[in-house]
């Protein structure tokens, strides 16, 4: 029975290390999915939003502000928005 014993102490342990893991990943999954969604409510804002012309300066700046908000969540995802690629080639040079 010892042997028996040793044998699922291991195996518990193996189950303990595995859920510990299973919780990290869905605490990041939860944390890239809720990222996704405000960068995906904030481009949806900015594909049907009205491009207003320079004469209304609220609605220019209101429209300037969305686009630096998508720029800095696309970032934040790691996509670079200069070089396009989420590898950046171009360090902001």
């Amino acid at each position: 029975m010892n042997t028996l014993e040793r044998v699922i102490a291991e195996q518990q342990t193996e189950i303990d290390g595995m859920k510990i893991v299973i919780a990290s990943q869905q605490k990041s999954l939860f944390t890239v999915f809720t990222r996704n969604t405000e960068l995906f409510e904030k481009f949806g804002e900015l594909l049907s939003a009205h491009v207003p012309d320079r004469t209304n300066e609220t609605a220019w700046k209101r429209y300037q502000a969305l686009r630096f908000e998508c720029q800095r969540l696309m970032a934040e995802a790691g996509f670079c928005c200069r070089c396009r690629n989420f590898v950046c080639e171009c360090e902001y040079e």
